[in-house]
């Protein structure tokens, strides 16, 4: 279960990195008038990988661990996603 979690969060992550790239693209004629937008595609990411890691951390009962009851909601549904991330690279790099 915690290698799957972690496989989930690189394949969003590849998937963010993948439309980062493509808005690059398309912002490229914006940048070349304004440098400015550069910085707005930066934020871009950083307010979408923030945000995406703790939505997906509410909505995690969609990645399933056979040994939790199913529900939509789990009590520590509201806990910081980054911590308990950290907990699991932990764990798999004491092995």
């Amino acid at each position: 279960y915690p290698g799957a979690i972690l496989f989930n969060a690189g394949i969003l992550g590849l998937a963010s990195i993948t439309a980062q790239k493509v808005l690059r693209t398309l912002y490229r004629p914006l940048v070349a008038q304004n440098p400015h937008h550069r910085l707005m595609i930066v934020l871009w990411l950083v307010l979408y990988a923030f945000v995406g890691i703790q939505t997906a951390w509410v909505l995690r009962p969609f990645l399933g661990d056979p040994a939790m009851p199913v529900q939509f909601f789990r009590e520590d549904a509201w806990g910081n996603a980054y911590e308990h991330v950290a907990q699991i690279i932990w764990g798999l790099l004491r092995r």
